[in-house]
């Protein structure tokens, strides 16, 4: 519900995704603007980036051309506002799980210990540990992938562990 608000999701949408009804939902979306103001100043302040520069930048500076931002069409400009917003946080979180495959990628090599990635998905990453490293690769792990950015609000990263997938996934 967080990202689909973050996202442009209408209260219509919303009472539908929750089977609830239009005013619930208009409530709700009040609400959480009311509770977190920083996330509408932020979204404002997406959206006149990019009406001022004619593209949106992520974190890490990749740009994203939207010509959308312009249009007299409203239909058209809410679109490209919901574009530049989620260009800009999911380009950034990209940015951010990129950097951190590489980074841990990189302290697997010159651990030389078989440590490796299997799979990413989303914001999640699969990682083997050999069975006798595994408490001390736990929180090197933990550590690299928590100091891949600086921010005044600090990135927590979760572990969870087990010999398999469905260990790991209940």
């Amino acid at each position: 519900i967080n990202f689909s608000i973050l996202y442009g999701l209408t209260a219509y949408g919303l009472s539908q995704d929750l089977n609830v009804s239009f005013s619930d939902a208009q409530k709700y979306i009040e609400k959480y603007f009311a509770q977190f103001p920083g996330v509408s100043s932020w979204m404002e302040s997406v959206v006149q980036e990019t009406i001022d520069n004619g593209y949106v930048t992520t974190y890490m500076g990749r740009r994203r051309y939207i010509p959308g931002i312009y249009e007299k069409n409203r239909n058209l400009f809410d679109a490209a506002k919901r574009v530049a917003i989620n260009t800009k946080a999911q380009g950034t979180a990209a940015e951010i799980m990129k950097i951190a495959m590489v980074n841990l990628n990189d302290h697997f090599e010159k651990q030389n210990n078989d440590s490796k990635i299997i799979l990413q998905i989303h914001d999640e990453l699969l990682v083997a540990v050999p069975e006798n490293n595994f408490q001390e690769s736990e929180q090197e792990i933990k550590n690299i992938l928590e100091s891949v950015v600086s921010w005044n609000v600090p990135l927590k990263v979760t572990t969870r562990s087990g010999r398999d997938w469905a260990q790991v996934t209940k």
